[in-house]
């Protein structure tokens, strides 16, 4: 039996949404910021943000079913994928011949 009011979206499960879900969000409410280097998209954790002199990396990730230890877990994960989502980036611009430092 479904209990939703008429014309109500089905709810989502427990955990990530699809990425059908996703892609149509992003799609929906896309970002027209032109400081806004990479937003949101699937398979991206984090997002590149141009702060004048520099770009600002900037990630969060919710960190669930963990009740022991949760700060170890949310510095671990989440600067995890910050070093992944740098690494993506340094390559993604030394294959297009713009020199980054360090």
């Amino acid at each position: 039996m479904n209990l939703a009011p008429r014309g109500a979206s089905p709810r989502l499960a427990l955990g990530k949404p699809p990425w059908e879900v996703l892609d149509r969000l992003f799609a929906q409410y896309a970002i027209r910021d032109p400081r806004v280097i990479m937003g949101p998209r699937v398979g991206e954790d984090a997002a590149v943000l141009d702060i004048g002199d520099r770009y600002l990396v900037a990630k969060v990730d919710p960190i669930t079913f963990v009740a022991e230890e949760i700060g170890w877990y949310a510095v671990h994960i989440n600067a995890n994928d910050l070093a992944a989502a740098v690494k993506t980036i340094e390559g993604t611009a030394r294959s297009m011949g713009i020199e980054v430092e360090g």
